[in-house]
C-alpha cells in the first residue's frame, strides 16, 4: 500500500495526516480560516495556502506521496468544484470554487480527490452494511444514503441535506441559518436547537412545572448550552429528557419516511450529539417507534439506529478509503 495524505477541513479546525494500511497516523491539527477571523475574499486563497502547506510539510518528511485526498464540509460536484460552506464562508456562494483544479496547478503530478466530508464519513462504513443512511448529528444535520457499496450522490455534489427539510412546529417558526425557510430538521434536531429550545421550552405551560423542577433550573436567566442539556438527559433529569424527546421527534419522522421510502435497516449515527448523548438516540428510537413502520416491527426499529465510532477520524478514514477504491 502507498501512502496518501488525508484532509479533513472542518468548520473551526482542519486536519491533515497519512494514511497506509487503512490506518491514520501523523496528524496535525491547524486552524480553518473562517468568515469569523476573514473578509470572504481571503478565505479561500488562505486555505489553498494552508492545504498545499502542510501537504508539503509531510512530505518532506515521509518522502513519496502521490495522493492528497480531502473532505470538505459542505457540496462539492463531481469535478471537485465546491459549492460554498455556511461554516466557512458564512453563506453559500454565488459561483463554485474549482478546489480541485487549483490544487492541481498547485502540486503537479499529485493525484488529488475533493468530496463532501459526510461522503468521506460514508466509506468508512461501506464494508459493514450493504445498505445505511449515515446521518451526522452536531451543531447541524446531513446525512448520505449508501446502496450495495455505492453512495447515492447526483453530479452537483447534492443528495443528503435531510438537516434542510422543513417540519411543521406548533407555536415556533424558527429560521433556518442556510437562509431559506423555517423550521427546518437540522435547527431543530441537532446541537444548536436542543440549545434553543432547552431556553425556549420552559416559558410554556406545559414544560414549565418539569424546568422548574430540574436540576438545570435558573434564576439568574443564564442561557443553558447543549451539553448540559444532554449530559442531564443522560442522568435523568425530566425537564432535559423533555427537551430532548421534542427536538428529536422531527429527525423520527424524517428518518421513518426514508426508511420506509428506501428499505434502509440501519442509521448510523455519528457527531457530538448522537455519539456522546446516549438519550438522544434513545429518544430517537422512542419517537420513531411511536411513528410506527408499515412492514417493519418494533424490534426491527429499535434495531435500525446504530451508534457510529466515539472518534473524530470519520473524514480522515474515509478519505484514504475513497483514495484506494477501485474506479475513483
Amino acid at each position: 500500500h502507498m501512502k496518501l495524505c488525508v484532509c479533513d477541513i472542518g468548520g473551526t479546525n482542519f486536519r491533515m495526516g497519512i494514511f497506509e494500511n487503512g490506518v491514520v497516523s501523523e496528524v496535525t491539527v491547524l486552524p480553518t480560516p473562517n468568515y469569523l477571523q476573514l473578509p470572504s475574499e481571503d478565505i479561500y486563497r488562505e486555505l489553498l495556502r494552508r492545504i498545499v502547506q502542510g501537504f508539503r510539510a509531510l512530505r518532506q518528511v515521509h518522502g513519496e506521496i502521490c495522493t492528497l485526498s480531502l473532505c470538505f464540509p459542505g457540496p462539492v460536484d463531481a469535478d471537485g468544484r465546491i459549492l460554498g460552506s455556511s461554516v466557512i464562508f458564512g453563506r453559500e456562494l454565488d459561483e463554485r470554487i474549482p478546489l480541485k483544479q487549483e490544487l492541481c496547478a498547485l502540486l503537479p503530478g499529485i493525484r488529488i480527490l475533493v468530496m463532501n466530508d459526510i461522503t468521506a464519513a460514508a466509506y468508512r462504513y461501506i464494508g459493514r452494511y450493504e445498505r445505511f443512511c449515515l446521518v451526522t448529528v452536531s451543531s447541524g444535520i446531513g446525512n448520505k444514503v449508501c446502496i450495495d457499496g455505492r453512495i447515492l450522490l447526483d453530479s452537483q455534489g447534492r443528495c443528503g441535506e435531510i438537516g434542510h427539510f422543513p417540519v411543521p412546529l406548533e407555536g415556533y417558526s424558527v429560521p433556518c441559518s442556510c437562509g431559506t425557510g423555517l423550521n427546518h430538521v437540522g435547527m431543530i434536531a441537532s446541537g444548536r436547537g436542543v440549545a434553543l429550545f432547552g431556553n425556549l421550552l420552559w416559558e410554556s405551560e406545559a414544560y414549565r412545572t418539569l424546568y422548574e423542577n430540574s436540576l438545570l433550573h435558573r434564576s439568574d436567566g443564564r442561557e443553558l448550552s447543549t451539553e448540559e442539556i444532554a449530559s442531564a438527559a443522560d442522568r435523568g433529569d425530566l425537564y432535559a429528557v423533555a427537551v430532548i424527546d421534542f427536538c428529536s421527534r422531527p429527525l423520527a419522522y424524517v428518518l421513518s419516511a426514508l426508511a420506509v421510502a428506501m428499505d434502509l435497516p440501519h442509521f448510523i449515527l455519528i457527531g457530538g450529539l448522537a455519539v456522546n448523548c446516549r438519550y438522544y438516540r434513545e429518544a430517537l428510537i422512542a419517537n420513531m417507534v411511536r411513528v410506527g413502520l408499515y412492514n417493519f416491527s418494533e424490534a426491527d426499529i429499535r434495531g435500525m439506529i446504530v451508534p457510529g465510532e466515539k472518534d473524530d477520524y470519520h473524514g480522515l478514514l474515509g478519505c484514504g478509503i475513497a483514495a484506494e477504491r477501485p474506479g475513483r
